[in-house]
């Protein structure tokens, strides 16, 4: 038995094969994306921590403490 396959075939197999790396590079970046905003959150957080015990604190509300706050 052959394993000799028709050009269409390959065609076809690299096709796929480009679409599904097209997929994997577009999930890479999103998770590079994603990274980065976790470090910069994570900086953000060791500052909030910083300045809380700075201050004497004996907790905060993350998500308010140092924020500006808005108009």
């Amino acid at each position: 038995m052959s394993n000799k396959m028709p050009i269409s075939w390959h065609q076809e197999c690299l096709k796929n094969s480009r679409q599904h790396t097209e997929k994997k590079e577009a999930e890479l970046v999103r998770l590079q994306v994603e990274v980065v905003k976790n470090k910069i959150d994570d900086i953000f957080h060791q500052k909030q921590i910083e300045t809380a015990i700075a201050k004497g604190l004996d907790g905060f509300d993350r998500d308010k403490f140092m924020h500006k706050k808005s108009l």
